[in-house]
């Protein structure tokens, strides 16, 4: 568990908090007995027994490729709102331009 955290916190280029004794934390009973019921497992049997092929071979690979989506998924969500950000950006210097020109946004005008 402490491998995979260090690891997911250097990913993300952050500080990881400090270690506290399970005994010493000051924690709610759910997150404490889910703390205490944590397992290690062991993927041996689903690829030698039952042939099962991991996507991921260890977690450093499926963490990478977690992040690598994540980021993917947040530039296409900015890639989808960026033609209302231009939307929004080319009414507001219509506005200021009427605004120069004494108008309102609500005045009529004709483009010729």
């Amino acid at each position: 568990g402490h491998e995979v955290s260090a690891f997911a916190f250097e990913l993300l280029a952050k500080e990881p908090p400090p270690c506290t004794d399970l005994d010493k934390a000051d924690l709610p009973a759910i997150s404490r007995s889910f703390y205490e019921e944590s397992r290690y497992v062991l993927n041996h049997r689903l690829r030698n027994v039952l042939g099962y092929q991991m996507r991921y071979p260890t977690f450093r690979e499926g963490l990478r490729a977690q992040l690598s989506e994540e980021e993917r998924e947040r530039r296409r969500a900015a890639l989808r709102s960026l033609p209302w950000a231009v939307a929004g950006r080319l009414r507001a210097i219509a506005v200021s331009a009427l605004s120069n020109l004494g108008l309102s946004s609500s005045s009529k005008v004709i483009v010729l």
